[in-house]
């Protein structure tokens, strides 16, 4: 069989763009399209976007993705979906969106979240939903609605994550899957379904709520008039997907004591158990996996590829280009001790695991010895530091953790060695660009009956595949520099506060 004739269609409805990918069966990527959309911040602290933008996005990536001229889209077998999680809509008894998505960014729910607090106490809410409590979750946003617009609240027919709502458009489904419906934190991460005692706490009715069904389940078959839309084949079935957390499956990560780092605009660490464990001081959070065996312990801080950005931006001219210059000379990521300089990544607040919404990022240790590209290695170090306390938080629970899953970068570089140094663990490098699509994939062909479970579908696509293993001796002196960081971070962190832009005396 020709392997480009048959495919599978994903879409992956992100937090600033769309992505389209087409998948051969062997999981090579026979064609991809991107098309971007806005935010909007109608008041300080409002983060939405408009569901009919997605749409638009949607639409336009297919379309290009369809453009390879070895597709031929009579052969689509299938279309799964993902996305940006921990955003919402409402959505009435005919489909129709009654409010923007309220996204992750998205923080008006202060007083609802201090509500459910009051109600419950976090440490029950943790022990309910794995997770900690944050204005920024759907559970408190669904309860602001309810206080806001009751009004509308009352019209509502489902509350939706985003790439169910997209699903909704494509097939006239209503539906949720166990990834979103945690990321909503109103599901019991242990028993699997949805907690009447979140609900209760949060004023929400449970019809309101959609069905929970598995990820690889067909969910239905793509409209006639959706399949005008995209150029599409009417009848292709649709199936579930997963929230962006699927990309756990794209890597590989299928076992337990399997773990991998991501590193996009925020930063990862998740590593796979086959038994619901929980941490005591609620630094770390469990996830399900979409295997209903298995769960994912882990956490994610909110600067790291968006700290090297800045960084980059700041610091970029024609003259040094950057990173992209720091990261080609191997001597300039070689850890100094001798004029030894931190950088706490804390540029908007911190998740995992302080979780100091008012933490600060900023270098200690500065001298006039230093020049930009210390500077920059500090950035480049502090950000893989936040990470790796991330991962000593989950080794503390006595889930050792071996090696990483990481993402192959665009080029090679001294980047990844870096990592693993400090890390003191090798990094397995996945060879496929896209493991988040490629995780909607693997469970759209499970939905099939393309591979009889996640095991096989993780083997029948897995690419080439390398590991990088940490430099000794500069992992002996990053232990060192990670010591002086965490020393840093917990000394500063009763200072975070004072930086408030208001006047308040010390």
């Amino acid at each position: 069989m020709d392997l480009t004739s048959d495919c599978i269609l994903t879409i992956d409805v992100g937090t600033t763009n769309c992505k389209c990918v087409i998948f051969a069966q062997d999981g090579a990527i026979v064609g991809q399209g991107t098309a971007s959309y806005p935010e909007q911040y109608p008041q300080p602290g409002w983060v939405e976007q408009k569901p009919e933008d997605w749409w638009t996005a949607t639409m336009a990536s297919v379309h290009e993705a369809l453009s390879a001229p070895e597709i031929d889209r009579q052969k689509i077998l299938a279309i799964g979906l993902t996305g940006q999680m921990h955003g919402i809509l409402a959505m009435d008894g005919s489909g129709q969106a009654l409010t923007p998505c309220l996204t992750l960014r998205d923080g008006r729910a202060t007083a609802e979240e201090k509500e459910i607090v009051r109600t419950l106490g976090l440490e029950r809410v943790y022990r309910i939903t794995g997770a900690r409590l944050a204005p920024s979750l759907p559970v408190v946003k669904i309860s602001w609605i309810r206080k806001n617009q009751p009004d509308l609240y009352k019209r509502t027919r489902a509350f939706l994550p985003t790439k169910d709502y997209v699903r909704y458009l494509l097939t006239g489904d209503i539906a949720t899957e166990v990834i979103d419906a945690a990321g909503m934190l109103l599901y019991d991460v242990r028993d699997r379904t949805w907690s009447a005692e979140m609900v209760q706490a949060a004023g929400i009715s449970i019809d309101k709520l959609p069905p929970i069904r598995s990820p690889w389940e067909v969910a239905g078959k793509l409209t006639e008039r959706a399949a005008e839309q995209l150029g599409l084949v009417a009848g292709t079935p649709v199936v579930m997907g997963a929230g962006d957390d699927i990309e756990c499956l794209g890597f590989g990560i299928v076992e337990s004591g399997i773990s991998l780092e991501h590193i996009g605009t925020t930063g990862s660490i998740m590593t796979c158990v086959d038994q619901a464990v929980e941490d005591p001081a609620m630094a770390v959070e469990l996830y399900p996996h979409v295997d209903p065996s298995l769960w994912l312990v882990g956490g994610s801080v909110n600067a790291a590829g968006g700290a090297l950005d800045w960084a980059q931006r700041v610091f970029s001219d024609e003259e040094s280009n950057g990173f992209h210059a720091l990261l080609d000379r191997h001597e300039g990521l070689s850890p100094s001790l001798d004029n030894p300089l931190i950088f706490l990544p804390y540029l908007a607040g911190e998740r995992c695991p302080i979780w100091d919404p008012a933490a600060k990022g900023g270098w200690l240790g500065l001298t006039v010895a230093h020049e930009r590209t210390d500077l920059l290695r500090a950035v480049l170090e502090g950000v893989v530091f936040s990470l790796r306390h991330v991962l000593e938080k989950i080794e503390q629970m006595a889930v050792p953790v071996t090696s990483l899953a990481v993402q192959k970068p665009d080029r090679d570089s001294p980047w990844l060695a870096l990592r693993a140094s400090i890390y003191g663990k090798s990094l397995r490098v996945v060879g496929n660009p896209e493991p988040t699509a490629l995780g909607t994939m693997i469970l759209a062909g499970m939905g099939i009956g393309l591979f009889t479970d996640m095991a096989q579908g993780v083997e029948a696509t897995r690419g080439p595949e390398y590991l990088i293993d940490p430099d000794e001796e500069a992992a002996a002196r990053y232990e060192w520099l990670y010591a002086l960081y965490r020393k840093v971070s917990s000394t500063c962190h009763p200072l975070f506060s004072r930086f408030t832009g208001q006047f308040d005396p010390l």
